[in-house]
């Protein structure tokens, strides 16, 4: 089980507690304190497009080599909303950890996001 419970940054966030399905967690055997939380970003954009994370919890995806369109905005091949975002706090069965940055990757044939985790309370064992 992953799931958001809370946001330090913004407690008043209305959409937790939530839920992840479909998410990787992996969490460093020589250093529990930390892991890594990723997913598969639900676009279909090229390797050469340049991802630009921005508004917290928004990626946008502008074509490369970039172009003004004629509104005077980059030509971007759209956009994605995740359900993660800065200062999140996750719970897992590994104990509860903080968000503390992200990064998007190509992953060989799709965009991924991966996020990274410092844990902030270790797993009280059942």
């Amino acid at each position: 089980m992953i799931r958001v419970v809370r946001n330090q940054l913004f407690p008043y966030r209305r959409d937790v507690p939530q839920e992840l399905v479909g998410y990787g967690l992996f969490i460093d055997v020589d250093a529990p304190w930390r892991g890594h939380l990723t997913h598969r970003l639900d676009i279909d954009a090229p390797e050469s497009a340049d991802p630009l994370c921005c508004y917290r919890r928004t990626v946008i995806f502008y074509e490369q080599p970039l172009r003004v369109e004629e509104d005077g905005n980059w030509a971007e091949y759209g956009r994605v909303e995740t359900a993660v975002m800065l200062d999140d706090v996750i719970e897992t069965e590994h104990g509860v950890y903080l968000v503390h940055s992200g990064k998007v990757r190509w992953c060989g044939d799709h965009w991924g996001m991966v996020w990274r985790l410092r844990r902030v309370e270790e797993a009280v064992p059942a």
